[in-house]
């Protein structure tokens, strides 16, 4: 037990954030909050100790919190999630062939703002991979600000695949 708390924690700390290399292909039009939805298989925690690593790197993201009222994580994706990264279980974009997590953006096309994005996981996903979920959930939140699949380093958190990062 000890021993897998070491490599945990260890773990935590060995990946790669290469925020000054990534390719931003959305900018937001505000400063996003993220909503944890009552559905959601990983807690308030889990997200708020995701968000602080990207925070570290500068990025800019208010307040993480748990669904307060049912308008927040509504199952219609629209203008009215303004504003909000929405972590949830809902299948509103999720496929299977996106490995039991996906991420969707609410763009302005013209311009090539955010104004919203849905972080959506599967909870089969956590359950056989529980040691998988601080770096998935960082990944997600990645793409979620705007970051898209990257390969600067053997850790880093932006890779297509996640399976070997540590």
């Amino acid at each position: 037990m000890l021993f897998s708390l070491v490599i945990l924690f260890s773990n935590a700390f060995a990946l790669d954030l290469n925020v000054e290399k990534y390719k931003n292909k959305y900018t937001w039009v505000h400063t996003p909050d993220v909503i944890v939805c009552n559905d959601s298989p990983v807690t308030v925690a889990q997200v708020e100790k995701a968000v602080d690593e990207w925070r570290k790197k500068g990025i800019e993201i208010d307040k993480v919190e748990k669904q307060t009222n049912p308008d927040q994580c509504g199952k219609k994706y629209n203008y009215s999630e303004h504003g909000d990264i929405i972590v949830t279980n809902s299948k509103r974009f999720l496929k299977s062939e996106y490995n039991g997590f996906t991420t969707k953006y609410h763009p302005i096309y013209d311009d090539n703002k955010v104004i919203s994005a849905i972080v959506e996981i599967n909870p089969e996903t956590i359950k056989r991979k529980p040691g998988y979920a601080h770096k998935l959930i960082i990944h997600e939140i990645g793409h979620a600000i705007g970051y898209s699949h990257s390969s600067f380093s053997k850790n880093d958190v932006m890779k297509p695949s996640l399976v070997h990062v540590h």
